[in-house]
């Protein structure tokens, strides 16, 4: 019997889609999708809960919040890297929202909560640009950030965020950066965007505690 897994994706993330050839598109979902189900695990999408925009406030100032929202009308980029189109607002908010969900789903018992949420958002702090990022890196609201005060607020401390991706999540250390509830752990290749992330970054708050942890690594190809 296939081992089955409930993945929670937004079913209008396509609207969130660039007009040009940009590399964060649905796409990426359906391969994601694809590599689950190509080593026999079954996959059960279902949709993340219907919530307000305040929810975003935990990790967001609130003007950031109704920028994204006041400039998702119409097809634009708001930097080099980051597109919106005017769908964008909802189909983030949702992402963020089933990022709650997974949260939830370990609060209820469950031993697993996945979650794939487009668009990304490790790169976005609190205003958008963290730790002077000279983009945003394509992402809108920061999901990882947003599951782990769920968990936080229930109870649960401290959190740890691990993020694998060879990017530094420079906006989910800003925004961490002073809160000894979460311990972020970041493997990343240093050498490349967003130039951030070392391993003298351990975080601080007014006990004293450095509880961050990264590790930049420069990655060299085998000749």
């Amino acid at each position: 019997m296939a081992l089955e897994v409930e993945i929670v994706i937004p079913g209008d993330h396509a609207l969130h889609r660039p007009h040009d050839d940009h590399p964060e598109s649905p796409e990426r979902i359906d391969m994601a999708l694809r590599g689950i189900r190509s080593v026999g695990i079954s996959a059960r999408v279902v949709e993340p809960a219907e919530r307000s925009k305040e929810i975003l406030y935990w990790i967001h100032d609130p003007e950031y919040v109704e920028l994204v929202e006041r400039l998702s009308r119409s097809r634009r980029y708001i930097d080099s890297d980051t597109y919106l189109t005017q769908h964008s607002f909802r189909v983030a908010l949702r992402a963020a929202s089933g990022s709650m969900d997974a949260a939830e789903k370990i609060l209820y018992g469950s031993r697993l909560g996945i979650t794939f949420p487009r668009p990304p958002g490790h790169h976005a702090g609190r205003a958008g640009r963290a730790m002077g990022a000279p983009t945003q890196g394509f992402c809108l609201f920061n999901n990882a950030a947003l599951a782990s005060l769920r968990l936080v607020e229930a109870g649960y401390s401290p959190v740890a965020v691990i993020d694998i991706d060879i990017h530094h999540g420079n906006g989910t250390q800003e925004i961490f950066w002073r809160d000894p509830r979460v311990i972020h752990v970041d493997l990343h290749d240093s050498a490349i965007y967003p130039g951030t992330g070392w391993h003298l970054d351990v975080g601080v708050w007014r006990g004293g505690w450095d509880k961050d942890k990264h590790t930049p690594y420069t990655w060299k190809q085998r000749s």
